[in-house]
């Protein structure tokens, strides 16, 4: 089993991105977790042909909302059928909860606030 950790770029080396893939480690034991920041990048075609392979992606909202990249691979894993996930932090402890849709929010920022993820909550 593979899973795609989908998390924003504003994140990478940082703390958080640390612990949010300490939890998808151990919380997938059994699978193989990819963090594109160890991947070499030459353009989102190759994460989103990496995304089309997986069996799960799980994203990393930054504020509540996804920059344009996690937006395309999301869209390319729900495109074919693969069950997306949000990765969210409730006080101390992770959850991860089925995301049913994407809607783009703000055309204009590709980084940070360029869509939300919806849920069936």
């Amino acid at each position: 089993m593979k899973i795609y950790y989908a998390h924003s770029i504003q994140i990478y080396g940082s703390a958080r991105e640390v612990n949010e893939f300490a939890y998808l480690y151990d919380f997938y034991s059994e699978a193989k977790v990819i963090n594109p920041e160890h991947l070499d990048y030459s353009g989102m075609k190759k994460y989103l042909k990496i995304v089309s392979k997986c069996d799960e992606i799980v994203a990393s909202e930054l504020d509540g909302y996804i920059g344009k990249g996690v937006f395309c691979e999301i869209a390319r894993a729900m495109s074919e059928g693969i069950p997306v996930k949000v990765l969210r932090k409730k006080g101390k402890e992770y959850t991860l909860e089925p995301v049913t849709g994407i809607q783009v929010i703000n055309e204009h920022d590709w980084k940070i606030k360029y869509a939300k993820l919806i849920l069936n909550n």
